[in-house]
């Protein structure tokens, strides 16, 4: 999932296994196009702190080919991805996304637990967070059918193997 990951805090102990690059590329984006950098909500912003988009997508790339390895399969989680589909699409026109859906009072209990105390003083705002990610997940899957999987949190923790199965269906390969 990376070479250098977010580290375990309070909020989260066991870890994030999330790569620090991917997320600040992530940030970048949203930046760039005025959005929130955590939670892609519209935010006023100087422009003057944008990124441009070629400079986005030159890092992008660079990211890319640092990350490429002997083995055909990798990737990094962040959930900031469900925004930018669309965006890492035209840095990797080979993309392929397992995109993990998780129950919105699930995710409302997370971030309640978590240091981002803007939510308890607009918990309309988390949902609407949820909605706007999980909107976006179904546009790139409706423009994109077979670039990607959508597996339920309960389903993959329940049988992993219903993930690599329907990798090997969809997509023809073998995972171990």
């Amino acid at each position: 999932f990376g070479p250098k990951l977010l580290p375990a805090d309070t909020d989260n102990p066991d870890g994030y296994i999330e790569d620090i690059r991917s997320i600040e590329l992530n940030r970048l984006a949203l930046a760039r196009k005025g959005k929130h950098p955590e939670w892609g909500f519209d935010q006023v912003d100087s422009a003057s702190h944008r990124l441009s988009y070629a400079n986005w997508f030159k890092q992008a790339v660079n990211y890319l080919e640092q990350r490429r390895t002997i083995t055909s399969y990798w990737g990094w989680k962040d959930p900031r991805n469900s925004l930018l589909l669309a965006d890492w699409l035209e840095v990797e026109p080979s993309m392929k996304v397992i995109a993990v859906f998780r129950e919105p009072w699930d995710v409302l209990a997370s971030l309640e637990r978590s240091r981002h105390n803007f939510f308890s003083d607009c918990p309309t705002k988390a949902v609407d967070i949820w909605c706007n990610f999980n909107r976006k997940i179904i546009e790139f899957k409706t423009a994109n059918p077979d670039r990607l999987i959508l597996i339920h949190t309960n389903e993959f923790l329940k049988n992993p193997n219903l993930l690599f199965e329907e990798m090997k269906d969809k997509w023809y390969c073998e995972i171990g």
